[in-house]
């Protein structure tokens, strides 16, 4: 298991992480996601220190996000739906550097969606293994010292 002293998981929402614990979390858990397209993160991390955004990144190029907000489905959602709604309002794009930005958004829609699936497997098992989960390990401690064995 990783060394899980530089994350208080308490702190972290099994199903809606916000993109700095996606970072934080795929930092101490890279090995986990070395299959996995991390860039996403690191552009939109890029993204919230710029001027122009005060603070925000772009999900799916549309829905502007802080990085310490919850990434609910429901902002998911929104966001895809922000994005398909410009799409029928502005039509086929412009340019090909338009065209361009577009599929960027699009994948990186795709990768955060990959990435917060991974995220949430991982959690759940830092947290209830059978062998040395958080959790588990909690639970075995309360159990055994209701019992007296501890």
């Amino acid at each position: 298991m990783t060394d899980t002293n530089h994350i208080n998981y308490f702190e972290f929402d099994a199903d809606n992480p916000t993109l700095n614990q996606l970072i934080l979390f795929t930092r101490v858990h890279n090995h986990r996601f070395n299959d996995i397209d991390l860039t996403v993160l690191a552009e939109y991390e890029k993204i919230t220190r710029e001027s122009w955004s005060k603070g925000r990144y772009y999900l799916y190029g549309q829905l502007q996000v802080l990085p310490d907000t919850p990434i609910t489905r429901q902002i998911l959602d929104d966001a895809k739906s922000l994005h398909l709604q410009r799409v029928h309002e502005y039509g086929e794009p412009y340019s090909s550097v338009e065209a361009a930005s577009i599929r960027e958004s699009e994948q990186f829609y795709h990768r955060l969606i990959e990435i917060i699936e991974r995220y949430r497997f991982i959690y759940n098992d830092v947290m209830y293994n059978p062998v040395n989960g958080i959790e588990y390990l909690r639970a075995k401690e309360r159990f055994e010292r209701s019992q007296g064995k501890v």
